[in-house]
């Protein structure tokens, strides 16, 4: 805890100037940005594509999310981060958005503990297979990460696979399980979570804007609601 502790405080106060998010997160930049490969308490995968930057704030929530994950579950593997941004952020190979630092590319947790070869160019494992979510996908740790990223960060929006939010919506809705209280907050977990292609392997976090960037566009808060009456693919908003 103490060299956590330590890693938050390098991140804050580490830099003569804080990060900066710019503009929208598909026509964005990205200004003093945080380099995830020092200081980091989680796996950063595909080095070479160099995504390796982001806002200091989101450097922190992964920091965070990593440390819960491991204090929570000791037996899972670490939390392993794709794409981010480049140092100055602007376009981004493979995708739409990871433009101006508040993007991030989060691998769903598995049965198995496997963690990926940072140096392996492609994603390991696909977790959804025939519409259907697999086997080795973790439903418990992943729902405790989902729910966590919802409620406990400033998240805009968490990408999931269209099997993957309907197995959830079937699972988290259900009232003969479920406190009044309970299904509130399933409600509005769920409410984040959009289906989105290309997302079998992994979530996508997506930030709004830290308080503060005057330059950075936020993306329309999401429709009320689970959103579980509508799982059609969204081609819009991601990638």
């Amino acid at each position: 805890m103490f060299k956590y502790t330590l890693v938050l405080l390098s991140l804050l106060t580490g830099s003569a100037q804080a990060s900066q998010a710019i503009g929208f997160y598909s026509n964005g930049k990205l200004k003093d940005s945080s380099n995830v490969n020092t200081d980091s308490q989680f796996i950063k995968l595909f080095h070479k594509r160099e995504k390796n930057f982001t806002t200091q704030e989101m450097h922190i929530e992964l920091n965070k999310l990593s440390n819960l994950i491991n204090r929570m579950y000791p037996s899972a593997e670490k939390i392993q981060v794709g794409d981010l941004s480049a140092q100055f952020g602007g376009k981004a190979t493979r995708h739409k958005s990871h433009q101006n630092g508040l993007d991030a590319d989060i691998v769903y947790l598995r049965h198995n503990g496997f963690e990926q070869a940072p140096t392996n160019p492609e994603w390991a494992e696909y977790f959804v297979k025939s519409s259907q979510v697999s086997k080795n996908f973790h439903k418990v740790r992943n729902w405790y990460m989902l729910d966590y990223l919802a409620h406990n960060t400033d998240a805009n929006r968490i990408f999931v696979d269209r099997a993957i939010k309907a197995y959830y919506c079937k699972e988290k809705l259900n009232s003969k399980k479920y406190t009044q209280k309970e299904l509130k907050r399933n409600i509005a977990t769920l409410r984040l979570l959009r289906p989105a292609k290309y997302h079998k392997t992994h979530l996508h976090l997506r930030l709004k804007c830290p308080k503060g960037d005057t330059k950075c566009k936020n993306q329309a808060a999401v429709p009320g609601g689970s959103g579980c009456n509508s799982l059609d693919v969204i081609n819009t908003e991601v990638n």
